[in-house]
């Protein structure tokens, strides 16, 4: 339903898991967002039905779909197991299991240094990155 496109033109597939087994593609190396949104392989498989996992036997399965792909994948849980802040309180007992935490491999953040090379007249009169364009 949603996903994110990052400055680069990287694709992911939810706004909330940047992490490069959520990345779809790139819009500028396919032939564009509308390739790579019915193309790739990654969103062909989550569009593939999904076993409810440990949410099977729960009522509320309808409702929330087993809850929040990021927030599982962040905190070191199966997709298919329980959303960690479930309400019914599924999530707490497979927290408190031996689970690995991943972490990116790719430093996503950047350090950008920006300087104005003349005070200019308001503030609002220069871009601030205009040298690094």
């Amino acid at each position: 339903m949603v996903c994110l496109i990052d400055p680069v033109g990287d694709v992911y597939a939810c706004p909330f898991a940047i992490h490069e087994q959520f990345l779809a593609g790139n819009v500028l190396e396919r032939n564009g967002f509308q390739d790579v949104w019915q193309n790739s392989e990654l969103f062909r498989e989550l569009r593939e039905p999904q076993s409810a996992g440990a949410c099977t036997g729960c009522g509320h399965y309808d409702a929330c779909r087993g809850g929040c792909m990021a927030a599982k994948f962040f905190t070191g849980l199966p997709l298919d197991g329980p959303d960690p802040e479930c309400v019914q309180g599924y999530g707490e007992s497979a927290l408190s299991a031996d689970r690995t935490i991943p972490r990116p491999s790719v430093d996503h953040s950047r350090s950008l240094p920006l300087t104005v090379l003349r005070k200019p007249k308001r503030v609002c009169d220069v871009n601030p990155v205009s040298e690094l364009l």
